[in-house]
């Protein structure tokens, strides 16, 4: 393209430069802030290998300044970012170089943003991230080239259609970039466990870095410049990200009044679990975070997932704990049919339509014993079913907090007890030689057992007094663990 004809402010072309742009309106006369480099400059990389006429600035923040600018060799449309920390560093207006007023720090900061450069490289193949196209140093500082992206930015799309949109289609739209968030979060090893590329913190995400393409795909701007000397972790993303969220459903951001305010109370329609995780990944603590933006993104959606190096030690617990609940809700039920043997011996009719009748005419122990048993299975099979839960990757379903995994547990070991007291303690029982009639100091002697069930059931209860003990420990402990 002719040199003279490219609009500055949307490198088009134009076919009279004397004229405003008919695509943006920008004149030839329209400038940038001084400090900043002057729509038409050439800019070239330290080999004069590529060149670039620098357009109209895109914005800056406290490190860089971002412009629109045309690669004269591939001819296309590109985005240069300059390394420019106003705080501690000045642009000499005729050389157009930085000059640094605390040189030590700013070049800290050219090294980082040259390596961070570097590091996005390996990223470039991956559709939700801009590509980057070259880096280099130039005018006493750092430049980044990536690729000019068209479409609109989650900012501009929540301004379009008044400033909210429901969570369902927020998680829907980001949901993306949790991979390649993923993998720079985590370092790059070879097979002998030699580091081949440091983990990367992305550190520039909010609503005006993300952006979506005509044909729907979102993809994140280039990685923000770290300041020197500051702290940032993988929960520095993730924060950000639940930012980004919380803004695109409440349109305010979060503590921007200086408190919290949860998104329901602001009338917003979400799910408690939704929530929940909304508020942990903006935990201004990161130990009290989310430790990857793939176990965030599945809390949102209500799906618990594996850290990203699963113990196979925690699997085999789970899948333990499970079978010997079972086991114990199969003693349970085996219990419960030989009670109902016993009181259809007694009747001729349904057990059922006879229950209150048989409960009032026995004593009290066979009422105990039969709540105990009916309260008992209904915990193992809660437990069951929520430690199942978390083995297919999913929330607990019913103890989805320490509250009602406490209560579970007590109630459970209550019932336990209630077992010990009825077989330790109750002198009284039945003429049939029921099992409640045996008592611990005699439970080895043959001679009480009228014939071998009695034997066999007495040995049922006993083993599971102590192993719901032990399931219950355990399925507790991976239910805290995993909520």
């Amino acid at each position: 393209m002719d040199i003279e004809h490219l609009c500055l402010g949307c490198m088009s072309y134009i076919e009279n430069k004397n004229a405003p742009c008919p695509n943006c309106g920008w004149h030839k006369n329209m400038k940038n802030f001084p400090y900043e480099l002057e729509a038409g400059y050439t800019l070239s990389d330290e080999n004069h290998s590529a060149e670039y006429i620098i357009g109209r600035s895109l914005g800056q923040n406290d490190l860089t300044v971002t412009y629109l600018a045309w690669s004269v060799k591939y001819q296309e449309k590109v985005v240069v970012k300059e390394y420019f920390p106003k705080v501690i560093a000045t642009r000499n207006l005729d050389s157009k170089e930085i000059q640094p007023y605390k040189n030590d720090i700013f070049q800290d900061g050219v090294t980082n943003f040259i390596e961070t450069a570097h590091k996005m490289l390996e990223f470039s193949t991956n559709p939700n991230i801009v590509k980057i196209k070259n880096f280099f140093r130039a005018n006493n500082t750092a430049y980044l080239v990536t690729e000019y992206v068209e479409g609109q930015t989650l900012y501009q799309i929540l301004q379009k259609i008044g400033g909210r949109l429901k969570i369902q289609e927020v998680l829907s739209m980001l949901n993306p970039l949790t991979d390649i968030l993923e993998e720079m979060h985590f370092p790059k090893k070879d097979i002998n466990g030699k580091y081949l590329r440091e983990p990367l913190i992305h550190q520039n995400i909010n609503p005006d870095s993300i952006i979506f393409t005509s044909d729907g795909t979102v993809k994140l701007l280039e990685c923000g410049t770290l300041p020197s000397g500051k702290f940032v972790n993988p929960q520095s993303d993730i924060y950000s990200l639940a930012a980004a969220i919380y803004y695109s459903i409440t349109g305010i951001e979060p503590r921007s009044n200086g408190t919290l305010i949860k998104p329901s109370d602001l009338g917003v329609a979400i799910e408690k679990f939704q929530e929940d995780a909304l508020l942990k990944g903006l935990e201004s603590d990161y130990r009290k975070s989310y430790q990857s933006v793939k176990e965030f993104m599945k809390a949102l959606q209500g799906i618990i997932v594996d850290p990203p190096n699963p113990n196979p030690n925690d699997t085999r617990k789970i899948v333990g704990t499970i079978f010997l609940l079972a086991f114990n809700l199969l003693i349970m039920g085996a219990l419960l049919l030989y009670e109902i043997d016993i009181i259809n011996e007694e009747y001729e009719d349904s057990w059922l339509i006879n229950l209150y009748d048989f409960i009032t005419e026995y004593d009290i122990d066979f009422s105990i014993s039969l709540f105990v048993e009916i309260v008992s299975s209904i915990c193992l099979v809660i437990f069951i079913i929520d430690i199942w839960q978390i083995y297919k990757g999913r929330k607990p379903q019913y103890l989805s907090n320490a509250f009602l995994q406490d209560v579970a547990s007590l109630v459970q070991i209550v019932c336990v007890f209630l077992f010990i007291f009825i077989i330790f303690f109750y002198y009284e029982s039945w003429d049939e030689g029921f099992i409640w009639e045996i008592r611990l100091s005699i439970f080895l002697n043959s001679d009480m057992y009228s014939d071998e069930t009695d034997l066999f059931v007495n040995l049922g209860v006993l083993i599971y007094i102590v192993s719901s003990i032990v399931a219950v420990i355990f399925g507790r402990q991976i239910l805290r663990k995993n909520v």
